[in-house]
């Protein structure tokens, strides 16, 4: 299981309450005037359409098709969700190919990609707090049936008959992993207070088999939330629905073509 798949490297905080989730945005990276643009930058529509591919290394940047909301949510730690703007921030692709100069942090990337699409794109954003429905994974009344994991093991995702098996895997990535397209189309929380990895599997198709196959691709991306409620439900915990108060990325202003390399 990569970490585009299921992890998102900067966590939201859930806090207090079984019946309130609030959200934290991550702070701005701090631009260092000594390190706050890469050496040499291409930026470039893609109109190829080829399979998308993001790599991030101490030497820079390789991106190939992507979309500006994965290159927002690169440059500044967020969740797909937490950003808002123009339709076609999620379907434009851009090839970008990046490097340092020198051996470079990932908050330094993260101040170059900022610097380098404010620049290329004329991006203007602000912040702002917005009450959204959510969802919180909580503990069912009779305890959760979950498989304890060694958690120095190898973490994976892959096909279960009906469903998905998770290896090695938190509450708090399960949460992520929900809270991504094309599944439950609403912010996941992790309240559980489960704080180890775990096997386990969520069913959401009787289908089994290469029928099963391809009826779970269908049911993860057409099933109403209660399908996901009966699969947790199964492993012995509740989806709960909430309000929270989640900070948001605004795009006011964005060019859809970047300026020539």
């Amino acid at each position: 299981m990569t970490s585009r798949n299921i992890v998102i490297a900067v966590a939201l905080v859930a806090v207090a309450g079984s019946s309130q989730t609030k959200c934290a945005l991550t702070p701005a990276v701090r631009l260092n005037a000594q390190g706050s643009a890469f050496e040499v930058a291409s930026v470039k529509p893609n109109q190829a359409r080829v399979r998308q591919s993001m790599t991030m290394n101490p030497g820079g940047v390789a991106y190939t098709s992507v979309s500006m909301i994965d290159i927002l949510v690169a440059a500044y730690g967020v969740k797909r969700y937490q950003i808002t703007g123009p339709d076609w921030l999620g379907s434009e692709r851009y090839d970008i190919n990046a490097t340092t100069g020198r051996p470079a942090t990932s908050e330094q990337i993260k101040a170059m990609l900022q610097t380098l699409v404010a620049d290329r794109f004329k991006l203007s954003l602000h912040r702002e707090k917005k009450e959204q429905p959510v969802f919180a994974i909580l503990i069912g009344k009779k305890g959760p049936r979950l498989k304890a994991a060694d958690p120095t093991g190898e973490r994976g995702l892959g096909p279960a008959p009906g469903g998905l098996a998770f290896t090695n895997t938190t509450m708090k990535e399960l949460a992520d992993f929900l809270s991504m397209p094309p599944t439950i189309h609403r912010p996941v929380f992790d309240n559980t207070g489960l704080t180890g990895h775990f096997d386990f599997a969520i069913r959401v198709t009787a289908n089994a088999g290469d029928q099963g196959a391809e009826a779970t691709k269908v049911a993860m991306a057409q099933a109403e939330p209660s399908v996901f409620a009966d699969a947790l439900d199964a492993l012995g915990l509740k989806l709960d629905s909430q309000k929270a108060a989640i900070d948001m990325l605004v795009v006011d202003r964005a060019e859809k073509t970047p300026t020539p390399d």
